[in-house]
């Protein structure tokens, strides 16, 4: 049985871990003076969390503009 879900996280976390992934997030990684696998997970982490956030908001602004538009 085959499942669709809402985000592509496999594709998204598949990416992350590949060649181009890691050579993508290499300044964040020596940034953050990050050492092996821990480290580098950590940092994916808060990158995802950062992520997540700014889009929350944005979803929220863009809501709150709609229904003072509205009125």
């Amino acid at each position: 049985m085959h499942r669709h879900s809402v985000s592509r996280i496999n594709a998204l976390l598949a990416w992350l871990y590949s060649e181009s992934g890691y050579q993508a997030l290499a300044p964040l990684f020596r940034l953050f003076g990050t050492v092996g696998v821990e480290g580098h997970e950590s940092v994916i982490a808060g990158l995802l969390l950062a992520l997540s956030f700014v889009f929350s908001a944005l979803i929220v602004w863009l809501g709150s503009t709609l229904l003072k538009h509205r009125r």
